[in-house]
């Protein structure tokens, strides 16, 4: 435990509580201690340190089979008292504008919105895929099995970009209470999302496969009603 607790102490000290100035001067405003390696030595006791260290293995082994998952630091957050200061609420726009990552002066809400609009993007695609595989399925209609099994590749890239900025975003803004649980639930979704994107594909697949040996039971034109008869 004694590693564990060192090196968390050390990412604590290096996070934006302690570097971001806008974000120190909102901690002493608050009347709370600053975040030192000092302070974070005797601020928990040895029970809390072990339950922290058996969360972050239990989240490390959650997310263990996930693309990525190798690049992302696990570890823990700071989440201060919210009647002392209260970091569920957007962030004053001044400190905001004060914070910097990698060089790029740009804020973490507006990075998590558009990871959100990459989602939403996401949801639609797969949807659109899923109504079009099944009406290829049950109508035989190769062109749109076709359309489906094209568009998947935009589908898997929009996917892996999402996924690539949500982890970017856990290693690199390490997020707190509520914006930590929406970065973790939008990497659950995406993977949820890129399983329905295949079947919506294997689908598709399906329909090519069934119209290659059935060519000349059902021709092109004929009425969607008797496609299905003659598939029965």
């Amino acid at each position: 435990m004694t590693s564990f607790r060192a090196s968390q102490i050390a990412a604590l000290v290096e996070s934006g509580w302690a570097q971001c100035r806008s974000v120190a001067d909102a901690v002493a405003r608050a009347g709370l201690p600053p975040i030192s390696a000092g302070y974070l030595q005797n601020a928990f006791t040895a029970e809390q340190w072990h339950a922290a260290e058996m969360a972050v293995s239990a989240l490390r082994d959650s997310f263990s089979a996930a693309r990525f998952a190798d690049e992302v630091a696990y570890g823990m957050v700071l989440d201060p008292d919210p009647d002392r200061l209260d970091t569920r609420r957007p962030m004053d726009p001044a400190a905001s504008a004060r914070s910097s990552v990698t060089g790029v002066r740009t804020t973490f809400h507006e990075q998590l919105d558009a990871l959100l609009a990459q989602l939403s993007a996401l949801c639609r695609l797969t949807e659109v895929a899923l109504a079009q595989a099944t009406h290829a399925l049950l109508d035989a209609d190769l062109r749109t099995a076709e359309q489906v099994i094209t568009d998947h590749d935009l589908t898997q890239a929009l996917a892996q970009r999402c996924e690539e900025r949500a982890v970017s975003l856990l290693a690199l803004q390490a997020p707190v209470a509520r914006d930590f649980r929406t970065v973790v639930a939008t990497l659950h979704l995406v993977d949820d999302l890129f399983r329905m994107g295949a079947l919506a594909q294997h689908r598709s697949r399906r329909v090519d496969a069934w119209t290659a040996l059935h060519a000349d039971a059902v021709p092109l034109g004929v009425p969607h009603d008797d496609v299905r008869l003659v598939r029965q």
